[in-house]
């Protein structure tokens, strides 16, 4: 219950930290994929993802896969990825998009 009361409050238009990973070095994101996504439609071979980042799983109708180069995104899709903290900024702005600065 408190995951999911958790889980509301977090704004779903950005990347989730699930965890950091070695000595803090990476970290395990959840990115869901909202209208409005660059990467909806999209095979992962095709997304400029990163040095640094790697999409390893969707999760999609409840059920998590492997991605492989080929898997086209949808909207709905919750996207797990592991990278450095340097590349998140890209990661965001492939899979949730570009982040708007304040005005």
């Amino acid at each position: 219950m408190i995951l999911g009361s958790i889980e509301q409050d977090i704004p779903v238009h950005e990347l989730l930290h699930l965890a950091a990973l070695g000595e803090g070095e990476l970290e395990l994101i959840e990115a869901h994929l909202q209208t409005g996504s660059p990467a909806i439609g999209k095979a992962t071979q095709d997304l400029d993802i990163p040095e640094g980042c790697s999409l390893f799983a969707v999760i999609r109708d409840g059920i998590a896969t492997p991605l492989r180069p080929e898997t086209i995104l949808r909207e709905g899709d919750k996207v797990i990825a592991i990278g450095r903290q340097e590349c998140q900024e890209l990661l965001h702005d492939q899979l949730i998009g570009e982040t708007v600065p304040a005005s």
